[in-house]
């Protein structure tokens, strides 16, 4: 009896150890998720703002990203078209054509489902002003301004067609565009690209006595094979056009790029143009002829000159290449002397100074005694 007892004693104790301890576990779990809760409420009064600011801040990169690419966009659009999108076509001209012919866009891509209508709201779905020649304070010089209300939505600092304060911005996030690095590229460019041509010209009148009317005759020949391609088109993606001039003395060659705005305007304008002589090709073509026209005709005395080369080239064995100089014109002789020459540049004969070689005139040149009887004759009369 007495071991019963005690052991039901024992397990009344056990049996009250284990309500007492059920008790306590009760008791902590609601503190402890009262606890929690009051956390919670504390960190949603501390870092919810956080979150907040923290998400305004990577909208407002993501935004300024944004008008980035549209910057650079629009640079581009401008190297093709020579212009920026028109108020009326605005920035959905980077990723449709409005119908300009020298449109190679798109010029902004991405993650866009709507690219037509992404590109019109920033990152907070407001959207952009795109305002052409806009007037700022203080004065930018901007062709072109992109403007977005930022955080609130809300553009403070200007209107499109108004005065746009640049130091009362408030939130606003601009970027002001100018076409000033497109041209200088493109100037770059279009330098390089007209004396590559105009090297070529040259050596073709070097080598035939008149200038190409194409640039197609320049191919293979005398541009090098790996500049072929774009090589006579114009960073507008227009064709080089050669203006050549023979009816003057010597000879002129106009390379000429309609500009910008792909326009002839006849070399005025945004027309570039590089001006490309004769000189030159011309004297070293007739320096080598006369070289070899010269040492036939003084080493062979079976033919005598006769005054008129056209004639005499025959006798002597020469090709009819060698009937002109290297400005297409006649050669001229002078018996007195045996000696074969041009006119120089000018074609004039009677002029020593530019002649090949300098100096040499017809053995008919107007002596000053000449001169003087004419001048007495006129006195007579």
């Amino acid at each position: 009896m007495a071991l019963e007892f005690s052991s039901r004693k024992a397990f009344s104790r056990y049996t009250q150890k284990l309500e007492f301890r059920a008790y306590n576990r009760s008791g902590f779990s609601l503190m402890s998720i009262l606890l929690v809760l009051a956390i919670i409420a504390i960190l949603a009064g501390t870092v919810g703002p956080l979150i907040f600011r923290q998400i305004i801040k990577t909208r407002e990169r993501e935004t300024l990203q944004e008008m980035t690419d549209i910057k650079i966009g629009l640079l581009a659009f401008y190297e093709d078209t020579g212009r920026f999108p028109s108020d009326e076509e605005g920035l959905v001209a980077l990723v449709t054509n409005p119908g300009v012919s020298n449109w190679h866009g798109p010029y902004v891509v991405g993650n866009r489902v709507l690219p037509a209508v992404e590109i019109l709201t920033d990152a907070f779905g407001t959207e952009y002003i795109y305002d052409l020649n806009p007037m700022t304070n203080p004065d930018q010089n901007a062709e072109l301004i992109l403007v977005s209300g930022g955080a609130n939505s809300l553009i403070t600092s200007g209107v499109r067609d108004g005065t746009w304060n640049m130091d009362d911005s408030d939130n606003d996030l601009m970027v002001l565009i100018n076409s000033e690095p497109a041209h200088r590229d493109h100037d770059a460019l279009v330098r390089d690209e007209m004396l590559a041509i105009s090297h070529a010209v040259q050596q073709y009148f070097e080598d035939k006595t008149v200038f190409p009317m194409t640039t197609e005759a320049l191919k293979v020949t005398y541009m090098d094979e790996g500049f072929i391609d774009g090589a006579f088109t114009d960073p507008w993606h227009q064709d080089y056009t050669l203006i050549v001039d023979n009816s003057v003395a010597p000879p002129t060659l106009i390379v000429h790029s309609r500009g910008p705005d792909g326009v002839d305007n006849t070399g005025s304008g945004d027309d570039i143009t590089l001006a490309v002589n004769s000189i030159t090709p011309g004297r070293n073509s007739t320096i080598y002829m006369l070289k070899i026209i010269q040492s036939k005709v003084l080493n062979d005395s079976s033919h005598e000159l006769t005054g008129n080369w056209a004639d005499d080239r025959s006798l002597f064995g020469f090709a009819a290449v060698f009937e002109n100089d290297g400005w297409g014109n006649p050669y001229e002789e002078a018996m007195s002397i045996r000696t074969v020459f041009s006119g120089g540049p000018d074609a004039d004969y009677f002029t020593p100074v530019d002649n090949i070689p300098p100096g040499v005139v017809p053995d008919d040149l107007p002596s000053d005694d000449d001169d003087d009887d004419d001048d007495d004759d006129d006195d007579d009369n």
